[in-house]
């Protein structure tokens, strides 16, 4: 089944059909859940940039399809990677996980938790090297004791009083 795609000028007449949709001090949370990248005809912005007219406290999560290959016993609509909605999800202030996880719901429990606090979990959009992964803090260096590195979700977790341009660097496992 097909699913008509609507473009950023069907998102943005929706909402301003009801005007009050956005209210004042909200904030508006969009979850994706699929086992395709996004297929939309326009460029990622596009779409970012209609949402954020809307409402300066939007965040996007996506999940779908984020390995190589998909595991045993799953699969995916599209190439991995799912470049369009990472893409949009990073702009958006969201995170990214995966559709073949048998438990996907610890990606939605923190965001929306604090929808706009500190974030103290960042998604990785690829395995690291682990003698790669470093942490910056405002560009201090966090030591790699500080750190916390989840294998099994794709996470590094700093410590919950670290409040700052958090800045994660490394290299990808090449398979």
């Amino acid at each position: 089944m097909t699913i008509a795609e609507p473009d950023a000028g069907e998102i943005v007449a929706a909402l301003e059909a009801n005007p009050t949709f956005p209210r004042d001090g909200g904030w508006f949370g969009i979850a994706t859940l699929s086992d395709s990248d996004d297929r939309s005809p326009q460029p990622v912005q596009t779409y970012v940039d209609a949402l954020k007219a809307l409402s300066s406290s939007v965040m996007l999560d996506a999940i779908g399809p984020q390995q190589l290959a998909a595991p045993a016993g799953c699969s995916y609509d599209s190439t991995a990677g799912q470049p369009r909605s990472a893409a949009a999800a990073q702009a958006l202030r969201g995170s990214v996980g995966d559709i073949c996880l048998e438990n996907f719901g610890w990606v939605w429990a923190n965001p929306i938790g604090t929808p706009f606090g500190p974030r103290h979990t960042f998604f990785l959009t690829a395995q690291p090297v682990i003698s790669t992964l470093t942490v910056t803090v405002d560009g201090v260096a966090l030591a790699a004791t500080a750190l916390a590195y989840d294998a099994v979700r794709g996470t590094v977790d700093v410590p919950a009083g670290v409040v700052g341009l958090v800045e994660i660097r490394y290299l990808p496992v090449c398979h």
